[in-house]
């Protein structure tokens, strides 16, 4: 059942929106301090290597993954044998981070040729729905099972050119976030590994996603969509809660549909997997990257600090890395499958008691596909 509309500010959601320069700030201490507190179990550590898997060969499909997160996975994949394509919207900046990757691995001792060989790239703007459309057939007609998916680019705002909107007509995050990976999901689905996981990048800012009103499930296109893009109450201005509540509100999402793929892979006896993961604050241009954010002063403050005080991305990627080494026996009961993990600890958030069918059908409507699927 969806949450009741709510016409006025939840005493929740104003102290989350109060709360959230402290919040951010906090992440950032956190992010040197969990470290010695809670150490990170490292994918080469004995205790891993005893129930993890072989990758060596599995295909890999990492989007955004010339920068922050998606750099650090695709590097650790690589050392371990992978096959792993770089979907990332620049293909200049792929080509780029590439030639660094193979060129950093190769000092370490591996074979420059075999990378090569196992680093691609490829085109792939989630903000576009015709983007996506192309990779998915691309990778389908290339017949190669994708063993493990990364669904791991994003924006923390508004592009650099102000747009709120994308060319399909639909909220930018929420477009770049989520309903373009979404769609891809959808459509590699039919050459996904019948063991293959799903890894989402989401964010402990999804617990700013508090109030979601009885939305429509049809498609909304041409405007934003308060209550399921971004969050109705006004504590701020429009464009900062376009900023902050939309992140949120995609990184919910999110969390949301790794419950329903996991749901209906339950459903039909299918042993593919999905899981998400709060990165922590990485050493990255995250922050940089778009005008609305570097609006904010403690964001403006966030950024400075990040590369300071921020987890480095090969630290950032270990948790998303185990999701793909552990074996079935390793990665724990299915009842832990649809929480967000950070350092290998899986956390509850309010997401969890939501519906997940109703997002299903509405996600299904405005990527213009069938809401009868799964994984």
């Amino acid at each position: 059942m969806p949450v009741p509309h709510q016409d006025r500010i939840g005493g929740l959601t104003f102290l989350a929106f109060f709360l959230f320069p402290l919040y951010s700030l906090g992440f950032v201490v956190l992010g040197r301090v969990l470290p010695f507190l809670f150490p990170q179990v490292s994918p080469s550590s004995a205790k891993v290597k005893r129930i993890s898997r072989d990758i060596k060969g599995k295909n890999v499909i990492v989007t955004g993954a010339n920068s922050g997160v998606g750099s650090g996975i695709t590097k650790e994949l690589l050392r371990r044998g992978a096959n792993v394509t770089m979907a990332c919207r620049s293909a200049t900046r792929a080509e780029k981070a590439r030639s660094e990757f193979i060129s950093e691995l190769s000092a370490q001792g591996f074979a420059s040729d075999d990378l090569e060989k196992r680093l691609t790239v490829a085109q792939l703007d989630t903000s576009s729905l015709a983007s996506v459309r192309e990779f998915g057939k691309a990778v389908v007609a290339s017949g190669r099972k994708v063993d493990l998916l990364y669904l791991n680019a994003g924006i923390g705002g508004a592009t650099p050119d102000g747009n709120v909107l994308t060319s399909d007509g639909f909220e930018v995050i929420y477009q770049t976030n989520f309903l373009g990976h979404f769609l891809l999901v959808n459509l590699l689905e039919p050459i996904l590994a019948e063991d293959a996981r799903i890894v989402s990048t989401s964010s402990f800012g999804a617990l700013l996603a508090l109030s979601w009103k009885d939305f429509s499930t049809s498609s909304v296109v041409g405007k934003a969509d308060p209550g399921f893009h971004f969050s109705e109450s006004a504590v701020f201005s429009e464009a900062t809660s376009r900023t902050m509540s939309g992140y949120s509100y995609s990184k919910a999402m999110q969390i949301i549909f790794t419950r329903a793929l996991n749901d209906r892979a339950l459903a039909t006896g299918s042993q593919r997997k999905a899981f998400a993961f709060h990165p922590g604050l990485v050493s990255s241009n995250f922050f940089t990257l778009t005008r609305q954010l570097n609006k904010l002063d403690f964001v403006r403050l966030v950024g400075s600090l990040e590369s300071v005080l921020g987890v480095t991305p090969e630290e950032s990627a270990q948790t998303p890395v185990l999701f793909g080494l552990l074996t079935d026996e390793g990665l724990g009961p299915r009842s832990r499958w649809s929480k967000v993990y950070e350092r290998g600890i899986a956390f509850t958030t309010p997401q969890e008691y939501l519906d997940p069918d109703r997002f299903w059908v509405r996600w299904s409507a405005d990527a213009g596909i069938d809401a009868d699927w799964a994984v």
